[in-house]
């Protein structure tokens, strides 16, 4: 029997979930995948959220460079004994978590749980294996810290129904990498970590399994080809993940659910965590040996996708520019008429072709791209999606930002884009600093969308970077829109179990930049020795003299903020909420 509110070993769970119920689909799915008429001389934007493009097929790629860095071949491996990988001297890799079927098994999910708003517990049951094999499904190296696995499993939450039902999909998909050329010789893979969590509906069909592609020539068009995989993206099928003959389709997943992750890896994770979530605890535990365990308890957010197409004709200038200034190819190329390498499509007449650009990255350039494209989306999102997920990334150069061993920080926002990496320290004003990009409205025109902004960071290394005592931290943040003007944001900072939790909601878009600022009270200064009383000789008043008052001069009087505290609980968790009209965060109540 599992224990409510719980999913945890998969020997502990060999329950029968019986046939799925695959019903009628009302997706989240969102995807451009031609252009109107699949006519050419288009330009489209796709920012999706849910990560559509971001999931990758199981695969383990051997990639050979020449000593001057060119790519000269490229295999598929069933393992990394495979004899045709054995001249490799670059490995890409990517897999699939499932649940832990044993106490002693790593790099799997070690549980999953569910509560509602009022800190119930809900039932989590195990469902079917899911996907069904792909062809290049491989097997793991512990001994090179090198993840396997290539399904995982479907989970019943019948207090937590969607539109399609009470069946949701854990996706905990790492990427590996493996150097052993030009002066680098790793011994063992580094592994990234990304994880989601989906309300899903099972559609049947024929479907693509789109595997990572062993073809030489789709790597050689990249400007880096040890970055780029070729293929093996779910794409456009509207699929989160799927097989020859199933396609699991995101839904809308409940807001008002909050669920915790349990991942255990056999390696290091990085110092930083960005995440699609709110009213998040965030933790890292030392396990036996070399494991940890990856813990994330949070709520859903609602973030604006965008999957948008215009006439390249009527694109405004200064994007037309932006386009001009990029390095070619730049990608995504739909041929009309048949296929093409990318520089032969972009060698060919404008009109001929239409551009898709996928912003999958979070970073200054993509940045600034979806900015030039807010007015011609009318600074509308196209629709808005719910997620749960988090993803590692790397540190900054800053010693104390980055860490020096285990996670230093998490952050997350419901913006549609936004820079990934911590936010970065701005040392003349002494704040953290974060921007962040959405439409203004959704996608009714009308309705304004509300920014979300969560920051977990170690409280040891807050006090690295403001060189703070042991004693309690302060902290503020400040929203400020793109005309320097503040924006009125409800705010809650709580520090509990080493870390301190900042958190900023209700603020709007387009690109506002978020600032926070930590204090310290400074230390009581030390009493100062009274010296000895010096003897006194009374003198005998003059007759004629008066005495004489010192009246102190009046404190001047300071107006005090018209702002109120209140505590809100959910469960066992209590946090103080103070501004000028303090809400609860969701999921919490006012006690």
């Amino acid at each position: 029997m599992l224990k409510k509110g719980f999913i945890g070993l998969l020997a502990a769970a060999l329950i029968t979930s019986g046939t799925l119920a695959y019903g009628s689909s009302t997706a989240e799915s969102l995807n451009p995948p031609m252009p109107p008429g699949n006519a050419g001389g288009y330009m489209g934007l796709s920012a999706l959220p849910n990560f559509l493009n971001s999931f990758t097929n199981p695969g383990l790629i051997a990639k050979t460079f020449d000593s001057s860095g060119k790519i000269t071949a490229v295999a598929g491996c069933k393992s990394m004994k495979d004899p045709a990988c054995s001249t490799a001297n670059f490995f890409q890799a990517t897999t699939l978590f499932d649940f832990c079927p044993t106490a002693a098994d790593t790099n799997c999910i070690q549980s999953l749980q569910a509560s509602k708003s009022d800190g119930t517990k809900l039932d989590v049951n195990l469902g079917d294996s899911f996907p069904g094999p792909r062809s290049l499904d491989y097997t793991g190296d512990p001994a090179l810290k090198l993840p396997g696995g290539a399904t995982t499993h479907l989970v019943h939450i019948p207090g937590a129904k969607h539109a399609s039902g009470d069946l949701y999909l854990v996706v905990v998909n790492p990427q590996s990498t493996k150097q052993n050329y030009g002066g680098v010789n790793d011994s063992v893979f580094s592994t990234s970590m990304q994880a989601a969590i989906f309300a899903v509906s099972i559609t049947q069909g024929n479907y693509e399994t789109w595997p990572l592609s062993t073809k030489l020539s789709d790597y050689t068009g990249w400007d880096n080809p040890r970055v780029g995989v070729g293929g093996g993206a779910y794409q456009f099928a509207g699929c989160i993940m799927n097989d020859a003959n199933l396609c699991a389709v995101p839904e809308a997943i409940p807001t008002d659910i909050s669920f915790k992750l349990d991942i255990k890896v056999n390696y290091s994770l990085l110092p930083w965590f960005s995440g699609r979530i709110t009213n998040s605890n965030v933790s890292i535990t030392s396990l036996d040996g070399d494991n940890q365990l990856f813990s994330v308890e949070a709520n859903p957010v609602r973030v604006p996708a965008i999957a948008h197409w215009t006439k390249k004709t009527d694109l405004p200038q200064p994007l037309v520019d932006y386009y001009n200034s990029l390095p070619k190819p730049l990608g995504g190329q739909i041929p009309v008429g048949g296929p093409g390498s990318f520089a032969e499509i972009e060698a060919k007449d404008p009109s001929t072709w239409s551009l898709l650009r996928n912003l999958t990255a979070y970073d200054e350039g993509y940045m600034q791209e979806f900015l030039l494209w807010l007015p011609v989306l009318g600074d509308k999102a196209d629709a808005v999606q719910t997620m749960w997920s988090v993803r590692s990334m790397n540190g900054s150069g800053n010693e104390c930002i980055n860490g020096s061993a285990g996670v230093t920080g998490f952050v997350s926002t419901n913006a549609t884009q936004y820079i990934e990496g911590p936010p970065s320290f701005d040392s003349a004003s002494g704040t953290l600093n974060y921007k962040v990009a959405a439409p203004h409205y959704e996608s009714d025109g009308t309705t304004v969308f509300k920014g979300t902004y969560d920051l977990a960071i170690n409280s040891k290394a807050a006090r690295c970077l403001y060189k703070f005592s042991n004693a309690p931290v302060k902290a503020t943040i400040e929203v400020v829109s793109a005309d320097g003007k503040d924006q009125v944001a409800s705010t809650v900072v709580t520090e509990h179990d080493g870390w301190l939790y900042l958190r900023a909601a209700g603020f709007t878009f387009s690109n506002p930049l978020i600032k926070v600022k930590l204090s310290q009270d400074a230390p009581a200064p030390a009493p100062t020795p009274s010296a000895s009383p010096t003897p006194t000789v009374e003198a005998t008043p003059t007759p004629s003299a008066s005495p004489v008052t010192t009246t102190p001069a009046p404190k001047p009087t300071v107006a005090a903020q018209k702002k109120s505290t209140i505590v809100c609980v959910k469960g066992k968790s209590t946090k103080s909420v103070t501004a000028v009209k303090p809400t609860c965060p969701t999921g919490y109540k006012k006690k």
